[in-house]
């Protein structure tokens, strides 16, 4: 499998790095590339020589680089936007799983570290790099190109979500935001955006919805601006006294009421799905979406009956 990943220029071409990057760091980075495809390639879990390994040589990049080389360059600009596909279920090794499962030992890793230092790469790093990465052409809506890499970034930071490598889900209002926050004129623009929101709400919708239900409030509220459309529905919800942006109970069913009226039509004039077809994943959405709503709902009973025994 290793032989099936080409290798970046802008990691293995000095002229096409980052003119920031040291002569080092550079070496670094093309190290990395190829530790990182050995390991994901051998279908079997990381063991302590991977960690230690990849722990060594992410020492020679500076620490407040590592967000913008190892996660945004190596990592999903040459490794992930190079892996097709989704993570396997539990138990079964594929390359993408092997990958998040050594990112979530890394960060979780005090191997060869003196007590009290943090680790070599931080859920800060990932989170950055994600953000830097969320900017490049191809993944974000707001870019002009067709965003072909938006289920790529969304697989990869939804499965960091899922596995408790990070805590912030501000990604998945972005997902959120991408899909159902915005018109669109191409009916298989919107079906690509789609993908992504299936993403999260498979792998996260529960625990998401349990925040949402708690009160979470959003550490930088920047991050949660609102789309287009879903200002205006505050607009003739609240007049002139909008919420801040955040994630709330009133956006997710602003969400839940778009992805609904997108397995009929897509509003604002847009072009008609094709949503009676099997595997509509509009229709998935908005079941799974409802399943969320009930799970919540048995929970809270069980806890209420549980209360009243006691």
């Amino acid at each position: 499998m290793a032989s099936l990943f080409l290798e970046p220029d802008y990691i293995f071409l000095r002229h096409k790095a980052d003119y920031h990057m040291l002569d080092l760091e550079f070496a670094a980075c093309k190290s990395l590339f190829w530790i990182i495809t050995d390991i994901i390639s051998r279908y079997r879990p990381v063991d302590r020589k991977d960690v230690v390994t990849f722990s060594i040589v992410i020492s020679h990049i500076r620490p407040a680089m590592r967000a913008e080389y190892v996660i945004k360059n190596v990592i999903f600009r040459g490794i992930i936007l190079q892996i097709t596909g989704i993570p396997l279920p539990p138990g079964t090794w594929s390359p993408l799983a092997i990958l998040f499962d050594l990112l979530r030992i890394i960060v979780n890793c005090t191997i060869c570290l003196p007590p009290g230092k943090p680790p070599l790469l931080t859920e800060e790093d990932i989170e950055w790099g994600l953000r830097s990465a969320y900017c490049l052409p191809g993944v974000g809506s707001q870019q002009n190109d067709v965003a072909v890499h938006n289920f790529h970034f969304h697989c990869f930071t939804a499965s960091m979500y899922a596995l408790n490598v990070m805590d912030d889900p501000s990604f998945f209002v972005f997902a959120m935001r991408d899909a159902l926050e915005r018109g669109w004129d191409s009916a298989d623009h919107c079906n690509n955006f789609l993908d992504s929101v299936n993403q999260w709400i498979l792998q996260c919708g529960k625990r998401i919805y349990r925040l949402i239900k708690r009160g979470f409030e959003p550490t930088y509220k920047a991050m949660y601006y609102h789309g287009n459309l879903y200002e205006l529905e505050l607009e003739k919800t609240y007049g002139s006294h909008r919420p801040t942006p955040g994630l709330t109970m009133h956006r997710w069913e602003f969400w839940k009421k778009r992805v609904e009226d997108t397995m009929i039509f897509l509003v604002d004039c847009e072009r008609p799905l094709q949503v009676m077809t099997q595997g509509n994943l509009a229709r998935q959405i908005a079941t799974n979406m409802n399943v969320i709503a009930k799970f919540w709902e048995a929970e809270q009973r069980e806890l209420v009956k549980l209360g009243n025994e006691k």
